[in-house]
């Protein structure tokens, strides 16, 4: 059986993973509404982008429908700190986060965020359920804000 991609590339199960966090929009559910008001960081949504091998890269977008998958080529100048950078200056908060993936997470206890959906996928066991929670774990475990 063949390895999955992020064993092949470094020989361990360390993955790198980019952490997309955007102002709030005025189209969030009101139940995030509520949740945000705690805090003066208005993080409205967060997205992952991660290398997805012979340069290319996926950003994968949380919806409230499931999620979006797109997979680019990177232009052979430039990095992905690079890429995270060119979305620094759009607007986001890009921390870049590599980790020792932890075991699978269940999806069925956690509520329906963005937040959630980006931890079961990177396999990341967090009590956060906001993308201001998550920014704050992601920086105090050790995440390189670019």
């Amino acid at each position: 059986m063949e390895k999955p991609l992020w064993q092949r590339q470094n020989g361990t199960s360390t993955k790198t993973w980019y952490f997309l966090f955007n102002e709030t929009s005025n189209n969030i559910p009101w139940w995030y509404k509520l949740a945000i008001r705690s805090h003066d960081k208005q993080f409205g949504h967060v997205s992952l982008m991660a290398p997805a091998g012979d340069g290319m890269f996926q950003l994968i977008n949380p919806t409230p429908c499931g999620a979006e998958l797109t997979i680019s080529p990177i232009l052979e100048c430039l990095g992905y700190d690079d890429i995270g950078l060119i979305l620094k200056s759009q607007g986001f908060k890009v921390i870049r986060y590599s980790f020792e993936q932890e075991s699978s997470i269940s999806i069925y206890n956690m509520p329906p965020t963005c937040v959630s959906l980006c931890k079961a996928i990177v396999g990341l066991k967090s009590n956060t359920i906001t993308p201001f929670g998550l920014y704050k774990d992601l920086l105090e475990r050790g995440g390189v804000l670019l």
